[in-house]
């Protein structure tokens, strides 16, 4: 090696490389009732859909398929060549394997399908009655990918059930049993109805829904978890409103992030709590005098985000309601409760549902903006800490009614993240 040479080697040895910027990921959402993505990392926007009516994108863990809804048309897109497949002609409900493209679906008659993204592969691992409001409700596989949950209701034609629970099966069709029955005594008119699966496998969240009434269950039911070695369910809040972003798994499965509170307002007696699995510890996070929703946890474990905003007891409806649901920002708080702070303030938005990217770097969330009938959606980035706040997708529509069911809205019917292949 010359001199020259054995220089620019030694230079190169002691230059730090740089570091790499972070992997962002993609972003399905809806635009004019059509599918579109944007590339998170090069800003590209590509259009999959033509013609409306879509809802309901969801990313395959490969990020390469979206399965997404028309009408009630459950459909899945090929997103390297823009082959779309239609799954079902009439679906009530669908959902990725969290470890493999495989899509599980539940058809119009109430049976339990798997495939591959392109329909082949096709597997019936539950027949459906054909009756109206039997058969297979909502489903969650295990973490592992081996197993699916889901709710189970047996009914005569015109007549109320009479059995409803939650059961499992394998993904290969084995092993079919049963995990929780509404129809236990003195329970018997209650049902049940599937939470979540916990990361760590052990265990099911659901709400309890007393004498199988809308009207309760929307002012606060029992949010419970059951063990899947044979244990008795345990009660792990009193109230919470059965919407699926009020209780979220941290990322072990030791504890849960709750929205506790009755009432159907929304924007009312919502605090978020840390609770353990079992129901024996709680711990309140946010004060009081604030209305907490939507908790998400980053993949540390060590902090999570919320949609946060100021309470005002006597704010039934009207214009105190709309002020409140208009005040509501992102906000992060440590696992212990300390270091509570808000990461978006503008007083021109109102800001919904916050997600993490993979690596805890960056929270995606939505903001709203105007007023009906001129009101606008986008989807907002910004860094951990709330700098670097940037848009990157306008004009997400139609929009639902952004009051909703007193104040809740499902947004994320709207759109899914991406930020990566499951961990091996």
């Amino acid at each position: 090696m010359q001199p020259a040479e054995a220089t620019a080697t030694a230079q190169a040895a002691l230059t730090p490389s740089p570091t790499p910027a972070p992997r962002l990921g993609k972003v399905a959402f809806v635009r004019g009732g059509d599918i579109w993505t944007t590339n998170l990392d090069t800003g590209q926007e590509v259009r999959l859909t033509e013609g409306g009516d879509y809802t309901h994108p969801r990313w395959s863990p490969s990020g390469r398929w979206l399965a997404f809804f028309r009408g009630r048309a459950l459909w899945v897109v090929d997103t390297d060549s823009g082959t779309p497949w239609r799954i079902a002609g009439h679906a009530t409900g669908s959902s990725w394997s969290p470890v493999a493209d495989r899509l599980a679906s539940v058809t119009g008659d109430g049976g339990l399908w798997v495939s591959n993204p392109d329909g082949s592969q096709s597997q019936e691992l539950i027949s459906g009655p054909g009756v109206q409001g039997g058969g297979v409700g909502r489903v969650a596989w295990s973490p592992d990918g081996d197993w699916l949950a889901f709710e189970w209701t047996e009914t005569e034609p015109e007549a109320r059930p009479t059995s409803q629970g939650l059961r499992r099966i394998r993904a290969d069709g084995t092993g079919l049993s049963e995990i929780a029955s509404a129809y236990h005594p003195p329970q018997e008119d209650d049902t049940v109805a599937l939470a979540a699966w916990s990361p760590d496998g052990t265990r099911l969240t659901f709400w309890q829904i007393p004498f199988n009434s809308p009207s309760l269950a929307a002012d606060g039911v029992p949010l419970r978890t059951v063990p899947l070695n044979g244990g008795r369910p345990t009660v792990v809040a009193e109230r919470v409103l059965p919407y699926p972003d009020f209780a979220a798994w941290s990322p072990t499965g030791d504890g849960l992030a709750i929205v506790a509170g009755g009432f159907r307002a929304t924007w009312l007696d919502k605090t978020l709590v840390l609770a353990t699995p079992d129901g024996q510890a709680i711990t309140v996070l946010a004060p009081a005098t604030d209305v907490a929703l939507s908790p998400a946890w980053a993949p540390d474990g060590k902090r999570l985000a919320y949609v946060g905003a100021p309470t005002r007891p006597g704010a039934l409806g009207g214009a105190g309601a709309s002020a409140l649901l208009a005040d509501r920002r992102i906000w992060a708080i440590a696992a212990d409760g300390s270091n509570r702070r808000q990461l978006a303030s503008d007083p021109a938005f109102r800001d919904e549902r916050p997600q993490w990217s993979a690596d805890g770097e960056s929270l995606l969330f939505l903001r709203l903006h105007g007023r009906p009938p001129d009101l606008r959606a986008g989807l907002w980035l910004m860094r951990a800490d709330g700098s670097l706040l940037r848009p990157i997708a306008e004009d997400l529509s139609p929009l639902p009614d952004p009051f909703g069911f007193y104040g809740y809205v499902d947004w994320s019917d709207l759109f899914d993240w991406w930020t990566g292949p499951p961990e091996p």
